[in-house]
């Protein structure tokens, strides 16, 4: 009886271990190339959404494990009823990140459609629902977002929700010091100010 629930949970795990070997051994080089294959890829209209999807979750995997202490990650965890895209274990010692919780979730939208405040809002009650250990959520939107949901980060909830888009993404792979984006972003939202 058992047999058919472990199955799927011991392959996910010995695909996460195979992944996480294959990341630790990659030098900052290939880490770098990977990158921007990444967003390469996720940028081109011949993949199918499904890729694109699993690209981009890579390339903010990626990206957080260029940020030391944000820099171990799963991706596609599953709760009961929900699924996260990336999970990310906040072991920071600087200390704007570290008032965020032990965990940071990450959620990656590569929809034809504006992310709308529905779904911003369903993102922000998977925060909340965390025995209070996430703080921060980041919800990456390639399309962008709806005006209604650019202005519900703005509120006066324990979480904050990062809203990226297509342009932030790219300033954040292109910056040369990818903690200090990160920082000055949630700054920024902490300020209730756009992002640039």
């Amino acid at each position: 009886a058992y047999f058919p629930i472990l199955l799927p949970l011991r392959v996910q795990h010995a695909i996460e271990a195979s992944q996480e070997r294959r990341r630790h051994g990659m030098s900052k080089e290939n880490l770098e190339l990977r990158i921007r294959e990444c967003w390469n890829e996720v940028n081109t209209s011949g993949a199918t959404p499904q890729k694109k999807g699993r690209l981009l979750e890579e390339l903010l995997e990626h990206l957080f494990h260029t940020i030391p202490g944000l820099n171990t990650c799963k991706r596609n965890r599953k709760g009961k009823s929900e699924e996260f895209d990336l999970v990310i274990r906040n072991e920071s010692d600087d200390p704007l990140f570290s008032k965020e919780g032990s965990q940071i979730i990450v959620e990656c939208k590569h929809w034809k459609n504006k992310v709308d405040p529905e779904t911003v809002g369903s993102f922000r009650s998977k925060l909340r629902n965390r025995y209070q250990r996430v703080r921060l959520g980041i919800l990456v939107a390639m399309n962008d977002y709806t005006p209604g949901a650019q202005s519900t980060h703005f509120n006066n909830e324990e979480q904050i929700v990062l809203l990226l888009n297509k342009k932030h993404l790219e300033q954040w792979i292109q910056a040369t010091d990818r903690k200090n984006w990160l920082k000055e972003s949630l700054e920024a939202i902490i300020l209730r100010q756009p992002l640039p």
